[in-house]
């Protein structure tokens, strides 16, 4: 998960210009006044619309890495809403999986 702003720009530029057509990159600009945490949750609730267990045919996704928010930045009970019932702290931020 991660927000396009003016920080990530270039670093997107550059994946979008790598040779890998199954490569597929989506960005969330931020809303106007929008804090990281209701970014994240409002990327979480978009994510899991396209990509859980009842998306187009797609493999179901289990596992999400959220990187530069800690689990004390979020609310957690909307990871839990949607499944995820295991979190890992990282240096990076954290990472969240729905067990079966």
């Amino acid at each position: 998960m991660d927000c396009a702003d003016n920080k990530n720009s270039d670093f997107i530029k550059a994946l979008r210009r790598q040779p890998d057509p199954s490569t597929l990159i989506t960005t969330f600009p931020r809303r106007e006044g929008e804090s990281n945490a209701d970014l994240a949750e409002r990327i979480l609730y978009t994510l899991d619309d396209h990509h859980d267990e009842h998306s187009n045919g797609a493999d179901a996704y289990d596992t999400l890495l959220v990187s530069g928010l800690t689990l004390q930045e979020l609310k957690v009970d909307v990871f839990r809403d949607l499944g995820f019932s295991e979190f890992e702290e990282s240096d990076f931020g954290f990472i969240a999986r729905k067990l079966k």
